[in-house]
């Protein structure tokens, strides 16, 4: 956010008069930095579809300023309209923003002191004029932005084919949902809302009830444990639940009550029974990560 409200104002905001809804209504820190690349970004003269649809709070269709930071642009590669509300991933705009930067990066790395204009962004539709890549300063710490290695850019090719994904950045950052109030409620006209996804952070808390599963449907609950090096995770014996446990990563020790000791690998799946304790112990050097499914009444 201090990156972007570091750049020159571009024009005054205006609303989509086609807009059923209200405006604009701030639910987040992503919607404050949707109004504020809509004051200080560049607008693109072809539109992404749903800005072309009339989507979105703003008038026209604006992205993060070339001027801006990189950081800013890769966490924010779509335009302001597809910003709010969460809808990044839906922008058409998105891949190319990301690609943009990922070439100037690679550009930067591969001809150190030697800048080039990133002409992406006029062939996309850009106002102003291209940006040369070059080292920033940022927190005292002069940093260059460094090009994807070739084992990030075949895993974020393999995701990407499924839609998902566009580039490495989007495997590592957290969606602003995911770390408040991480969860998604549906939105069909319902008595109750349906909560229809859960983030990690969400599924990991543990300032309650310690390994309390989180309820997803009637009598099942859900719960992410990450067991690190050297330790070891308790689940105490539950008489009314039956959990299903699997090594989402890593390689763990199971003690299941009275049962002998067993060695599980990733993906595979243990139980414990209702009534019974279990220790799940961690001799490996990196974490192991659990994900368990709790069964009421079982």
């Amino acid at each position: 956010m201090k990156h972007l409200l570091s750049l020159p104002k571009q024009r005054d905001v205006k609303y989509n008069t086609h807009r059923r809804r209200k405006p604009f209504i701030e639910k987040g820190s992503r919607d404050v930095a949707a109004m504020i690349i809509q004051v200080t970004g560049d607008e693109v003269l072809r539109k992404c579809k749903r800005c072309g649809q009339g989507k979105g709070p703003f008038e026209g269709c604006v992205v993060v300023a070339q001027a801006a930071h990189d950081r800013a642009k890769r966490r924010y590669p779509c335009c302001a309209n597809c910003l709010f509300g969460g809808k990044k991933l839906q922008c058409t705009l998105a891949k190319s923003t990301r690609t943009r930067t990922s070439l100037a990066a690679s550009a930067a790395a591969q001809s150190p002191g030697v800048s080039a204009p990133s002409k992406e962004v006029n062939e996309a539709g850009f106002h102003g004029e291209p940006r040369t890549q070059q080292s920033t300063v940022d927190d005292g710490i002069s940093t260059t932005p460094a090009s994807p290695s070739l084992s990030d850019l075949s895993t974020a090719t393999a995701l990407a084919s499924h839609g998902t994904f566009q580039c490495p950045h989007d495997m590592i950052e957290m969606e602003d949902w995911e770390i408040a109030p991480g969860r998604i409620r549906g939105t069909s006209i319902i008595a109750e809302p349906e909560t229809i996804a859960f983030s990690k952070p969400y599924l990991s808390n543990t300032t309650s009830t310690p390994h309390a599963a989180v309820p997803v449907c009637d009598d099942v609950g859900f719960r992410v444990d990450t067991v690190q090096p050297g330790d070891k995770l308790l689940l105490d014996a539950e008489a009314d639940k039956t959990r299903l446990c699997s090594v989402a990563a890593g390689k763990v020790r199971v003690s299941i009550g009275g049962e002998p000791e067993f060695v599980l690998g990733p993906h595979g799946l243990f139980k414990v029974r209702a009534g019974a304790a279990c220790t799940v112990r961690n001799e490996l050097s990196f974490d192991a990560v659990l994900h368990t499914v709790v069964l009421g009444g079982y």
